[in-house]
């Protein structure tokens, strides 16, 4: 039997293997997922294929998935600085920093779009 946490499967959900032989499954974690462990069956993970060790009993392979986890950080030319960076936001998770210009300065806003993202709530010349 294999069974998985929310944000993936395993696939095939079960195989009946001969005594002494193995069994491979297939890790599929969904979309912003990623593995985060596998066990059962003293297989291993080899990538997104889990295999059993040579089977001499019933047992069960269990899968485990966690949201990715992404590293952001922010570049300041000169006049002022970004706080709340570096950080680690996970996947779908908003990301919150404050752009501050020395007094006299002004903040440039520029973006290069890497993936999804939103200005939200700029307060001043952006």
């Amino acid at each position: 039997m294999a069974t998985a946490t929310e944000g993936g499967s395993l696939s095939p959900g079960s195989a009946t293997v001969p005594h002494g032989s193995s069994a491979e499954f297939t890790v599929i974690p969904e979309a912003g997922f990623g593995i985060d462990q596998v066990t059962g069956c003293a297989g291993s993970l080899r990538g997104d294929t889990y295999t059993s060790e040579d089977t001499k009993t019933d047992g069960a392979v269990n899968a485990s998935f966690r949201f990715k986890e992404y590293d952001l950080s922010a570049n300041v030319n000169e006049g002022g600085e970004v706080s709340g960076f570096p950080a680690k936001v996970q996947h779908g998770q908003p990301a919150e920093l404050e752009l501050i210009a020395e007094e006299g300065g002004a903040v440039l806003c520029s973006a290069r779009q890497l993936g999804n993202y939103a200005l939200i709530g700029v307060w001043g010349k952006c």
